[in-house]
């Protein structure tokens, strides 16, 4: 996986001026320089697919752009809005109803607080983001609710299910601010720091509801990519995984959960758990899952230009192989919503 992941990062970088701002040592220092006025414009997509044996079926698909533009800067910190345009989602199937989701966040933006290097410390006034969006969503839904024939029921209440969904989103603050939180933290992550190209660092990562929507801690290492690095761009790695030893016993937790909520019958949920531990003991039933991420970053503006998180789940016996993946990709694409990146 890492070395396909690798390659594929090939196709982001773009042409920038190759002024670079390496140490007089063996580190790398990433540092953002920034100016009031500067934009940064992003490419996302989140896919999440399945693959049994060797069979690939996407389950979900969302993205869009994402805009970064510099409000403010002083000398020890700046302050820039995340905002959007386009944002779409598979799971919305009528299209007027889509058209209504974009229209709507369109209109979503947060801001933040770095210090002089581009590391987040604070999100400014998140209420007053909650607030706006509370008070738009009423006039966007009545705009669409006219749109849609009033014959096509199925189309009115998918609109009606993702109004709903928005208003309870939009109305807790915290909720709000951590989804855009999540857009930008790992595209600043390494901002702040001064990396050894010869070192690996090792630290800690949760992988969120891993197994039974249960949260799981592993060691994660990172280093600097020498090969794919030059004097213009650094490129950060990371990576982390869980071993089936640590994964089986949440499985089978999850496993006596879901067949205890079909039934109260205490020896039939024993018959049921000893089959199921006999079976996964017999074809060697196993339970793995890895994360690798790739940070690009052009060292002389600090801009990242690419950022791919993959993550996998996997459980396999000796019959079969099933794989539950998240790919997240975020490419700079310029600094204008309408010329593409190699115009710059």
């Amino acid at each position: 996986m890492m070395k396909s992941i690798t390659a594929a990062l090939a196709a982001f970088f773009f042409s920038l001026p190759s002024f670079a701002q390496w140490q007089g040592d063996s580190t790398v220092a990433i540092v953002a320089y920034w100016a009031k006025g500067d934009r940064a414009v992003y490419k996302t997509e989140a896919v999440v697919k399945q693959v049994q044996d060797s069979v690939e079926t996407v389950q979900h698909k969302s993205g869009g752009t994402a805009i970064i533009d510099v409000l403010d800067e002083t000398d020890t910190s700046y302050v820039f809005r995340l905002s959007y345009r386009g944002l779409y989602d598979s799971l919305i199937e009528n299209e007027l109803v889509q058209r209504f989701s974009t229209e709507l966040l369109d209109s979503l933006s947060m801001d933040f607080e770095t210090d002089q290097f581009g590391s987040i410390t604070y999100i400014l006034q998140a209420g007053r983001s909650s607030s706006k969006m509370c008070n738009l969503l009423p006039s966007v839904k009545e705009k669409y609710e006219k749109l849609i024939p009033k014959k096509d029921k199925q189309a009115l209440e998918e609109l009606e299910k993702f109004a709903q969904g928005y208003n309870a989103l939009f109305a807790d603050s915290d909720r709000l601010t951590d989804l855009c939180y999540r857009d930008v933290k790992d595209l600043l992550k390494y901002h702040g720091e001064r990396l050894d190209t010869t070192t690996s660092y090792t630290g800690r990562y949760t992988f969120e509801k891993v197994v039974g929507g249960q949260d799981v801690e592993a060691e994660i290492e990172t280093w600097v990519d020498q090969e794919a690095s030059d004097s213009t761009y650094v490129v950060i790695d990371s990576y982390a995984s869980l071993e089936s030893d640590a994964l089986m016993p949440i499985m089978e937790k999850a496993v006596e959960s879901q067949f205890r909520a079909r039934t109260s019958d205490d020896d039939e949920l024993q018959e049921y758990m000893d089959k199921w531990l006999e079976e996964a003991a017999s074809t060697n039933m196993e339970v793995t899952a890895e994360r690798h991420s790739i940070n690009a970053i052009h060292i002389y503006t600090g801009w990242p230009v690419a950022l791919i998180i993959e993550q996998v789940v996997r459980i396999k016996n000796d019959e079969s192989c099933f794989d539950q993946v998240s790919l997240i990709t975020m490419q700079y694409a310029g600094s204008s919503l309408d010329e593409p990146a190699s115009a710059q």
